[in-house]
């Protein structure tokens, strides 16, 4: 019995532990944020941070995974972990706070650890039941958000957090929702979370997930659409939608719905408003590059230059602001290897494709927001665990790229077997 109790714990701490620390970052941002600041206490962020050091000495798989000789045997992360710490400290220094940027950068750098010890210490399935109780978790804590805020200016959910920064929360915890194999648990912890992203009227949230889904379909049914299937399926939607057009009440109600979401007609975020601003950020972001090209402002730290806008508003100008070239590459390559290495593999693994469609959806949104490498959301922690599981990924073979289009889900589980025999024949 005893035995028994110690197996479930070794099984199941582990994917708690992590679920925690995913929701950890959010709820000490909530906690620290004021009406004054968007970003309050950022020590309430490091114990946060450092939360998964507590179930250390209770994992063996993680004792193993969170250490110095665990990271030397990846030379490849290890030498990204250096570079990348290089290029933030020559960025650093031309910088008017290199001691904040530095260690921001630090901070980014441990959780790339803790990301390294999480993808070694879980199996593919440990990691499924991660994603699912973080989902179930993000239905009750979006949810009890959603109870102190309320639906204010432009009809979006707002609180003590920016709508889009809760759009993009809800975007993770709907997509995780999916890996639910039981449709009833799927519903009820996706469900709330959808109802309060489209509450928050993030437009790149709400297009990212559909992005995502769409993907995670194809993926799953190894269906890849061709010019005619496409035109095929816009007839058929067409056609489907005829009774509509003839029921004005119908057409008018739909319309505006889409309307209301998008805020196509909205007179501050609608069209004609420049992305709601975004392209004078835009301009702002990449003139500040032009004058840092090599070594960028500082991590972190190109805000207070694109003054009167919050940040640039786009996650590719902000890393090149912030980096330079030089920082830039390092990070290029880091991200393009892991999903790579993930899409190799969404014909044959159920959360490789998941994951793939995720990273697609969250590059989205980073067309939008500058959120692609900051740890401050649960949405960054996991494309960053992704981004590294991939990275660590053996290189897929030339047979393996060769055939990647056979619709044979048996042909792939043959040649996945083969792989593996072969793997553990060569010791």
């Amino acid at each position: 019995m005893a035995l028994g109790v110690r197996r479930v714990l070794s099984y199941w701490l582990l994917p708690i532990v992590v679920a925690a620390w995913l929701w950890g970052i959010f709820i000490a941002r909530w906690a620290t944020t004021t009406d004054e600041a968007e970003v309050g206490d950022r020590s309430f962020k490091v114990v946060a941070l450092l939360l998964p050091l507590l179930a250390f000495p209770f994992v063996p798989a993680l004792r193993r995974t969170l250490s110095l000789n665990s990271i030397l045997s990846q030379k490849g992360f290890f030498v990204v972990l250096l570079v990348l710490m290089l290029a933030a400290v020559l960025s650093a220094l031309g910088s008017k706070e290199p001691r904040t940027a530095v260690m921001q950068f630090v901070s980014f750098e441990i959780t790339l650890v803790l990301c390294f010890a999480f993808s070694n210490a879980l199996s593919d399935e440990q990691l499924e039941h991660t994603l699912s109780i973080f989902s179930a978790a993000g239905a009750v804590l979006l949810l009890l958000y959603y109870s102190i805020a309320e639906v204010g200016f432009n009809n979006r959910l707002w609180g003590i957090m920016n709508p889009n920064t809760i759009g993009m929360v809800a975007y993770a915890a709907v997509f995780s929702s999916l890996l639910f194999k039981n449709l009833w648990m799927m519903a009820a912890a996706g469900l709330p979370s959808l109802t309060v992203l489209l509450l928050t009227g993030s437009r790149s949230s709400t297009v990212a997930l559909i992005i995502a889904v769409a993907l995670w379909i194809a993926f799953r049914t190894n269906w890849v659409p061709r010019i005619a299937t496409v035109l095929y399926a816009c007839a058929v939607i067409t056609i489907a939608l005829i009774p509509f057009y003839f029921n004005e009440t119908a057409l008018q109600t739909i319309l505006t719905w889409t309307s209301e979401q998008f805020a196509v007609q909205d007179p501050d975020r609608g069209v004609g408003t420049g992305a709601t601003g975004r392209w004078d950020a835009w301009k702002a972001t990449w003139r500040l590059f032009l004058e840092y090209p090599l070594l960028g402002v500082g991590y972190r730290l190109h805000q207070p230059h694109v003054e009167p806008f919050p940040n640039a508003l786009n996650g590719y100008l902000a890393q090149l602001a912030e980096f330079g070239i030089i920082g830039t590459i390092p990070m290029a390559y880091f991200m393009m290897r892991g999903t790579r290495r993930l899409a190799a593999a969404t014909q044959t693994e159920r959360l490789s494709a998941w994951a793939t469609a995720f990273l697609v959806g969250f590059y989205f949104y980073s067309c939008f927001e500058a959120a692609l490498n900051v740890i401050q959301l649960p949405t960054n922690l996991v494309a960053l665990l992704f981004l590294v599981r991939g990275y660590l990924r053996p290189a897929p073979t030339l047979s393996f790229v060769l055939l990647a289009n056979s619709p044979s889900q048996a042909f792939w589980r043959d040649v996945r077997a083969r792989n593996v025999a072969k793997d553990v024949r060569s010791g």
